[in-house]
């Protein structure tokens, strides 16, 4: 079978996502290719998305947070409207035809069996060239964050994979219909899966086996201000804790962590590294921001999570979806978030808890799902 995954470089979530599906597939005999959508429309275009939202999200979230509020009232309208006089909803503007378009063409001449988007801007380019070309082959989103995104209930394809079914009746009120909705979970990597006792961990990362780990990620676009963040907690953890902060790519901030542990000797910076399921298999819990990726890794690790701010958006779904099922606590601040590890470093049984319940909730290995849903319904 000849899968085609579109996502789109707007956030490495999606990408995750992507490479997580086509790593279950490629085991199938599958061959699979990974485009971005973004790549068919004009260079410039692509980049003022791209860094234009990468610049509000890092220096002005507030102003993010609004334009997606902003979008979620719109699409919200626009499905009610769509529902009450039950017709098919516009789509996409006039100026995504020839994207659409061009997009079309590539499929149809690189002979694909099934398409998947992991990004709803895919999926709504998809179904603007279905409405002329009709189904050519069966087309599929997945979502990547805990609620429907704008848009996503006009996508007209054969299926939805939702994050839960907790969720579904929020995406059927927003537009999709219930039928095509399969609530298998975020695709992650399988190495997210598999667990290894603590101390085997420890001792495959060199850290210590005497110390209890606290770890903290700062994801591929930050988490607010980490370096205060890190020295606060770092403050507040007792002896038999150290906290490990892996800074990615992010060269200029391990440099400053790297400084603090001139005057906290508990911080462990570590620079880009493939070893994030063993450190979450070492760890007590997680600091991290609400990525729709993050937080299913961790989900699936069982390792409980305090959010550090969360930008107003899809950020704030995520969050609210782990903190309302007693997975997170939300902390926001600096100064909220030292006082909340600290409060559960002390308390082996509330961590305990919060472990159990995300044992509850995350049972599918998404990937492998997906690629099996596809394959029982590729002549749908």
């Amino acid at each position: 079978m000849k899968i085609l995954i579109l996502s789109c470089n707007t956030g490495e979530g999606h990408n995750s996502a992507a490479r997580a599906i086509r790593e279950e597939a490629e085991k199938r005999g599958d061959t699979v290719d990974i485009w971005d959508s973004l790549s068919f429309w004009s260079k410039a275009t692509n980049k003022l998305v791209v860094k234009g939202q990468e610049f509000l999200y890092k220096h002005f979230p507030g102003l993010f947070g609004s334009g997606y509020r902003y979008f979620e009232r719109m699409s919200a309208k626009h499905n009610k409207r769509v529902q009450k006089e039950k017709k098919p909803g516009k789509g996409l503007s006039p100026l995504a035809k020839k994207p659409s378009e061009r997009l079309h063409k590539a499929i149809s001449e690189g002979g694909y069996d099934a398409v998947i988007s992991v990004h709803v801007f895919s999926s709504s380019m998809v179904t603007e060239y279905r409405k002329i070309h009709g189904k050519e082959q069966p087309s599929f989103l997945v979502s990547t964050d805990y609620t429907c995104s704008p848009g996503a209930g006009l996508s007209d394809l054969e299926a939805s994979f939702t994050p839960s079914a907790g969720l579904t009746e929020e995406f059927v009120s927003l537009g999709t219909k219930r039928e095509i909705i399969v609530p298998l979970g975020i695709p992650v990597r399988e190495d997210f899966y598999t667990k290894i006792d603590k101390n085997e961990a420890k001792s495959k990362l060199g850290l210590p086996i005497d110390k209890r780990i606290v770890l903290l990620m700062c994801g591929s676009m930050g988490c607010g201000p980490i370096k205060k963040t890190v020295l606060k907690t770092a403050k507040e953890l007792p002896e038999d804790c150290i906290l490990v902060a892996i800074c990615g790519k992010n060269k200029k901030l391990l440099a400053s962590l790297n400084a603090l542990t001139k005057k906290r000797k508990n911080i462990v910076p570590v620079g880009f590294t493939k070893e994030v399921p063993l450190y979450m298999d070492a760890s007590e819990l997680i600091i991290t921001k609400a990525g729709g990726l993050s937080s299913t890794e961790a989900g699936v690790k069982h390792l409980p999570i305090v959010f550090s701010n969360a930008i107003p958006g899809l950020e704030t779904h995520n969050s609210d979806f782990f903190v309302k099922r007693g997975f997170a606590f939300y902390g926001g601040t600096p100064d909220v978030i030292s006082a909340i590890v600290k409060t559960l470093i002390a308390s082996p049984i509330l961590l305990k808890d919060m472990s159990e319940k995300m044992k509850a909730e995350f049972t599918h290995r998404s990937a492998k799902e997906i690629v099996d849903y596809i394959h029982e319904n590729r002549n749908i």
